[in-house]
């Protein structure tokens, strides 16, 4: 596939935050410079590769499109959504989806994610995606620049990302769609979580631990007044729902729609679990949810976004 390459410059009127650009159809793959995730130390921004897949007759109309920002999973990047692109692109072309911008971050780190959090020993990924990434897309592309048009879309721990981002800002998504996503049942989840990340090596609860804990420990379940203070923090990773909860029934903006869907065979079980759980707590707590299991394992498929993401964003998004 032969990309055509354009450096952008200040000088040439283009986005400092973009250090690159490569069109090839309907895809953009932008280098996008950001000064949250290298630190407030660092001399140079880090580079991260985001890619936007522009909808069937963007370049010859002056539309405005409402947009969907895609949050990958684990030892993944933002390429994980090319590999059912064309499924999503081939429902808009044929009228049977309402075009969307689809925006696929970037996620990833040097530990394999970032869990879409100012982490606590990392970069600020969630400043960069608020701050820095939003304003970027409104700036560079016909958007409906407006939360009621904006979307939220993550498998996985993009899952887990797209619902603490959505009930944190509300004023600015009107949509969250989540895919198996990390959440944990109160005093259990974390439980019955660590002995299966255990069987995977150290990379997951190293970059977990990055994330969510102070001094980037891994708990050693040795019952020490130490280690209780690191399941703690732990806990409040993938947990603390009733506080997010509650912060958000405070704000005065509510999303229009949130959407969690499972995998009924899930390699994950306490995933199916939390997502139970948090459903059930979102609808006690009197916040519209709506929640979907599927005969499916831990993956996502083009299948499952074409026909149950889209859909579900055509109904809740405004669409102009």
């Amino acid at each position: 596939m032969v990309l055509e390459v354009a450096f952008l410059a200040v000088s040439c009127g283009q986005d400092p935050m973009i250090s690159e650009s490569r069109r090839d159809g309907h895809l953009d793959e932008l280098t996008v410079k950001s000064f949250a995730l290298a630190g407030k130390n660092a001399e140079e921004p880090v580079l991260k590769t985001i890619y936007v897949f522009l909808p069937p007759g963007y370049d010859t109309s002056t539309d405005r499109y409402p947009v969907i920002y895609y949050l990958h999973g684990h030892s993944a990047d933002s390429g994980e959504l090319l590999s059912f692109e064309a499924p999503l692109y081939g429902a808009m072309e044929q009228g049977a989806e309402a075009p969307f911008i689809l925006v696929a971050v970037n996620g990833d780190n040097r530990l394999g994610g970032s869990f879409y959090v100012n982490a606590k020993n990392g970069g600020r990924w969630e400043d960069h995606f608020i701050r820095e990434l939003l304003p970027l897309i409104d700036r560079r592309y016909r958007t409906l620049a407006s939360g009621r048009s904006r979307g939220l879309m993550g498998f996985s721990m993009g899952g887990f990302g797209v619902l603490h981002l959505g009930l944190a800002h509300p004023e600015l998504f009107g949509a969250v769609w989540a895919l198996c996503p990390g959440v944990f049942v109160p005093d259990k989840g974390l439980k019955d979580a660590i002995p299966i990340w255990k069987r995977f090596g150290d990379s997951f609860m190293e970059s977990y631990a990055a994330a969510f804990s102070t001094e980037a420990k891994i708990p050693k379940l040795d019952g020490s007044t130490e280690d209780q203070a690191v399941l703690a923090e732990w806990e409040a990773g993938f947990g603390g729902w009733e506080s997010r909860i509650k912060a958000y029934n405070q704000q005065e903006h509510k999303l229009r729609g949130i959407r969690i869907v499972y995998g009924e065979a899930d390699m994950f079980p306490w995933i199916t679990e939390g997502s139970k759980y948090l459903a059930d707590l979102m609808q006690k707590q009197g916040i519209p949810v709506e929640i979907q299991g599927y005969p499916i394992g831990h993956t996502i498929r083009a299948g499952t976004v074409k026909d149950d993401a889209l859909p579900f964003f055509r109904q809740t998004l405004f669409l102009r």
